[in-house]
């Protein structure tokens, strides 16, 4: 069988990777689920002795996703304003939804206050900071008394840190370091750097690691873009990297199996030969509306119902979700992306 490049693959559009993504925001209610429903660790976490969980192969995967096709975006367009404004177009009108939505709907509905007091408390409005990417995760007496209290939606931590992601990809191609030349020369001092933080635990590096790990991550999606034409996609090469990443786990090295390992594993369900069709990828048009509703869903059934068997709890707020994310995406995220895609666009 021929070996095929990325670069062979990325002409057509990834339908697998579409049906991934939904496939993903489900496995981030799963995750979810036994934090809030029992606060516990999901099976995958407890598996890996709390290295990584079901929800972190899925930020890890819409991470990488999203570093190799931004990356594929800003060299076909170049031009700073139109790179932000898709990001922008693409980031912001579901999220800033559903954090109105939370905060002025949800929130007086669920919180022990009345309206009054609810409406008259500063963290109702500091709430709102996070739009400006400032995270704020409380509302005055909303879940106060879960199994995972306080927490409105922990899901948007990863919004600002892909935000970040965006203008550290901005900054390294206006200063030319997104290069093959360069790359060659940082890449041994960065595993080296990667091998020491994550496998040594460097004090003081490590606890940040959590967000770390998704931000190399990114860095490997545009890496695989840029290298796009020098990696082979090879099944047996993918079972020798899973057989690896395995061996790390068993190490306690789950980050870095994380960084370099799931990359290549991404890529080959990415761009298989076999790839669903468009129909069922469509799926993952709404995976992003899903990712940003799910958690206070889930919250709301615990907050109801009291303590829930997760399964039960990811069932009931995946439907809700996937219907929520459905109305999201064709009644806000399509409409205002055009709105922002079109501003400014008769002077140009």
């Amino acid at each position: 069988m021929e070996v095929r490049t990325i670069r062979d693959c990325i002409d057509k559009k990834s339908n697998n990777l579409n049906l991934i993504k939904f496939i993903a925001a489900i496995l981030v209610i799963f995750s979810h689920s036994f934090r809030i429903s029992r606060n516990t660790m999901d099976p995958l976490d407890s598996f890996t002795d709390g290295q990584i969980s079901f929800g972190g192969v899925a930020v890890a995967l819409f991470l990488f996703a999203s570093g190799f096709y931004v990356t594929k975006g800003l060299f076909k367009r170049k031009k700073g304003v139109l790179y932000f404004k898709n990001r922008f177009a693409r980031i912001y009108p579901a999220f800033v939804a559903v954090i109105i939505a939370t905060a002025f709907i949800i929130g007086p509905l669920i919180s022990k206050y009345s309206f009054k007091e609810y409406f008259g408390r500063k963290d109702t409005y500091l709430y709102l900071l996070y739009i400006l990417m400032i995270p704020r995760y409380i509302l005055p007496g909303v879940f106060e008394k879960n199994p995972y209290p306080g927490v409105v939606n922990g899901s948007l931590w990863t919004i600002p840190l892909e935000v970040i992601c965006y203008i550290g990809l901005y900054i390294v191609y206006v200063c030319k370091f997104l290069n093959k030349k360069v790359l060659k020369i940082l890449n041994p001092l960065l595993l080296i750097g990667i091998c020491v933080i994550f496998g040594f635990r460097v004090t003081g590096i490590y606890k940040y690691h959590l967000y770390l790990r998704p931000l190399l991550i990114f860095f490997m999606g545009i890496q695989y873009y840029i290298f796009r034409d020098e990696i082979k996609l090879d099944r047996k090469k993918a079972l020798e990297i899973l057989v690896v990443a395995f061996g790390l786990f068993l190490l306690h090295w789950g980050d870095i199996a994380a960084i370099y390992c799931f990359p290549y594993l991404f890529s080959m369900l990415m761009f298989s030969e076999k790839q669903v069709s468009e129909k069922i990828a469509s799926l993952g048009n709404y995976s992003y509306a899903i990712y940003l509703v799910a958690f206070p869903i889930q919250q709301i059934f615990v907050s109801c119902f009291g303590r829930m068997d997760p399964f039960t709890n990811t069932l009931y707020a995946s439907i809700c979700s996937i219907l929520f994310g459905i109305g999201i995406y064709h009644w806000i995220e399509i409409p205002f992306a055009k709105l922002i895609l079109q501003v400014g666009d008769n002077k140009n």
